[in-house]
């Protein structure tokens, strides 16, 4: 059965440079639109939405404004100094927190490469960030359609902040696909995407609506309206997964794919799922309209997840820690001082008792203002991520923004896309989150056939983060400076290091929670970082994938390029490290350094995040991709692939005849796949921007001694002409070969 029409404002195979015909009568069209669009103050609808009174009154909690703060614990506040009386008794059972953790372990001869086990368990374990950046790329006033790739975990806040942070002056149009391949985000995903959708349908508070895919997103439980809501508003849009109305089925080899779609003026959505997933989703849907009860121990998943209390003690202040331990306890996205009483209703999705603070910026919680309870971090990311929420709305309704949600899953990801969207997509951005830290060949091998030409567009880029260059050297030099750092814990450095962070005294030299701060501080302030990441991404032990160039054997694709793909040296649209803690006065560390020190360390996340980029500059044969996968040793990609590749990627070829393959497959515009220079049809297309324009790159420190090749030179790029005559001479033995046998 043939899949809905996408709704889009171009024809398939349309480049991004092409998108920009009739923008003028669209820009009417916004303008129009904008005319009649009700202007929503943020200021004026904060108020009713923000920190409330905590103390108690007959009625419950008091809901007037909160502006005098509990001087001792900073967590909760209160709107007159009655209710802050009103409320002491009770408060005093919790202020001040306590300041020491209710056990201690013993000290250990085996000193830890990292101060904190920071693995991240259900949470995304990176920041929400703008994967667009505009204004440095495409420009601030672009105006052309933009594909957008999200395969990160929960990549919807990337989308969210991203749309945010748009320029004023800029209106692209923009087709974003979320790939989620774990249950829960995907539900998560889907239940927010369908109440953003409707709330912007019917022209609902912004703010009514941010509170309800706060609680979705982040909330254990559910408050009474968020039931309602879903039952009441969403019921129609649950048709596909309750059977009551058709949907399309499609049937790309083994894995069929069910898609279907919700148009909107502003937001429509398409969702493709494979059969399995949908049933899945489906069970989800049913267990939360029947309030149907679940059980989970929070305590037991503590333990097996969590930091030993003794830790966050020696990382956090009395106040974070209390807040941390609120919310392995209630799992409510609520701020600290808020009741709980009414929030009675099971959210499906398990694996809460992780911090899900890491999803978004640290300095932009922490610094959001005005706040009069200044240590509730959970409270401040409450009101972070629903002004956030309201401000994507905003934007929604005046430009609108075309979202496809899948299930696709890595290799699989063309040829899903392809099938179920009635399109072969070349996505402006790839953001690949962290599948590079999982599986560095996998990362390549499913995103390069995706990632747009830069002869189509210069500023397309595949956005990779990692966590591990930082701490997973294994050079000499990287084993040496680790060990010495190690002995750093407890001797001296220097006076101005030694003085916001003094080594441990112990005469014994054993690590306990005592050594978090001063490791720490050596991580953050005394080691290298980009020397310890280059070196580690420059080792061809780790990332030599080039087995089929002779030429490339001792080198990094980071050096050489791979698939197509070539490692940008300067990052243009993300800064190379998003993390990163500088000394605000030079080498000399002061006092607002050990401040800084302190936020950052008690993060629920700490692992330096650093963005690699990369752009695509050529194109490999699909023989050569194949052999590539197939000589990378992970598992069962024999059997995984060879199978698939005829239904995924269009080959109409036996897996002997297509091992053997001389002649290079290429993707044409129109969407069909033709031998190498053989499709009749014409497609012109120009640069996303002037050639003149000059991407604006942010100010790094010179890394020349990776000794990055050139696109021309490199094996991403293509051969160098020695080898590319060794080719030629080699085909045209095998045709000579082949003419004599017949």
């Amino acid at each position: 059965m043939t899949g809905p029409r996408v709704p889009s404002v171009e024809e398939e195979g349309e480049s991004s440079a092409g998108a920009t015909v009739g923008s003028t009568q669209r820009d009417r069209e916004e303008e129009t639109a904008q005319e009649h669009a009700p202007e929503i103050s943020i200021e004026e609808r904060r108020a009713k939405f923000g920190l409330r009174c905590a103390a108690q009154i007959s009625e419950g909690q008091c809901s007037n404004p909160a502006v005098i703060p509990c001087q001792i614990c900073q967590l909760v506040a209160y709107c007159t100094e009655e209710c802050m009386k009103r409320d002491a008794e009770y408060h005093s059972r919790e202020c001040p927190p306590p300041t020491e953790p209710p056990s201690r372990s013993e000290p250990t001869s085996e000193i830890p490469d990292d101060p904190v086990k920071d693995m991240g368990v259900f949470w995304a374990n990176y920041a929400a960030t703008d994967i667009l950046n505009l204004a440095a790329n495409e420009g601030a006033e672009y105006n052309g359609l933009l594909r957008v790739l999200l395969t990160g975990t929960f990549g919807l806040r990337h989308l969210i902040y991203s749309v945010v942070a748009l320029p004023e002056t800029t209106s692209p149009l923009l087709h974003v696909t979320i790939s989620e391949m774990e249950l829960p985000h995907l539900y998560r995903t889907l239940l927010s995407l369908l109440i953003l959708r409707k709330g912007i349908e019917i022209n609902m508070d912004p703010y009514e609506v941010a509170d309800l895919v706060t609680h979705v997103w982040y909330s254990y439980k559910w408050p009474s309206h968020v039931m309602d809501f879903i039952k009441n508003q969403l019921a129609a849009d649950f048709q596909p997964f309750t059977g009551e109305e058709e949907v399309y089925v499609l049937s790309p080899g083994e894995d069929p794919c069910r898609i279907y779609p919700y148009d909107s003026d502003k937001m429509p959505l398409v969702i493709g799922f494979s059969l399995p997933y949908w049933e899945a989703i489906t069970t989800y849907l049913k267990e939360t309209i029947d309030q149907q009860p679940i059980h989970r121990d929070r305590e037991q998943d503590v333990n097996a997840y969590g930091e030993p209390l003794e830790n966050a003690f020696a990382r956090m202040s009395p106040s974070r820690v209390a807040g941390l331990v609120k919310w392995r306890q209630t799992g409510l996205m609520l701020a600290y001082g808020d009741s709980a009483l009414p929030h009675v209703y099971l959210n499906p999705p398990d694996g809460f008792t992780h911090e899900p603070l890491s999803e978004w910026p640290m300095n932009e919680i922490l610094d959001y203002t005005p706040y009069a309870a200044e240590a509730d971090v959970y409270g401040k990311m409450v009101a972070y991520v629903r002004e956030m929420l309201v401000k994507f709305q905003l934007r929604v309704k005046k430009k609108g923004i075309l979202i496809k949600l899948s299930n696709a899953g890595t290799v699989k990801m063309t040829g899903q896309f392809k099938d179920c969207f009635v399109q072969y997509p070349k996505f402006d951005r790839i953001e690949a989150g962290h599948l590079f830290d999982i599986s560095p060949p996998l990362c390549f091998l499913s995103f390069s056939p995706l990632l747009r030409h830069q002869d189509e567009n210069p500023f397309a880029t595949l956005l990779i983060m990692t966590r591990e260059s930082f701490t997973n050297s294994e050079t000499p030099r990287a084993k040496e400076l680790k060990a010495a750092e190690k002995n750093k814990l407890f001797q001296p450095v220097s006076q101005s290091l030694d003085s916001i962070a003094p080594p441990v005294q112990s005469t014994d030299n054993k690590y306990s929670a005592a050594c978090v701060h001063r490791h720490f501080a050596l991580q953050v302030f005394d080691r290298e970082w980009d020397m310890f990441s280059d070196r580690y991404l420059t080792d061809p032990l780790i990332f030599n994938f080039n087995m089929l160039e002779a030429e490339d054997l001792h080198r990094s694709i980071f050096q050489t390029g791979w698939l197509g793909l070539e490692f940008k040296k300067k990052n243009t649209v993300k800064p190379r490290w998003q993390n990163r803690l500088m000394p605000r006065t030079g080498k000399i560390l002061t006092e607002e350094d050990a401040t800084n020190l302190r936020r950052w360390m008690s993060w629920s996340t700490t692992k330096p995040e650093r963005w690699l980029e990369w752009k695509k500059i050529g194109d490999v044969s699909w023989a050569k991709w194949y052999m590539y996968g197939y000589y990378i040793p992970f598992p069962h990609w024999r059997d995984y692939s060879a199978r698939d590749l005829e239904f995924l990627y269009g080959f109409v070829t036996e897996q002997s005849e297509f091992l053997g393959a001389e002649n290079e497959y290429e993707n044409c515009d129109c969407g069909d796949w033709k031998r190498l220079n053989r499709c009749e049809h014409e497609h012109k297309q120009g640069p996303a921007t002037s050639a003149e324009q000059e991407p604006a790159v942010p100010s790094e420190e010179d890394d020349s001694w990776m000794k990055m090749d050139s696109g021309e030179d490199s094996a991403a790029g293509g051969a160098t002409e020695k080898s590319k005559q060794k080719k030629k001479k080699k085909k045209k033995k095998k045709q000579k070969k082949r003419a004599g046998k017949k």
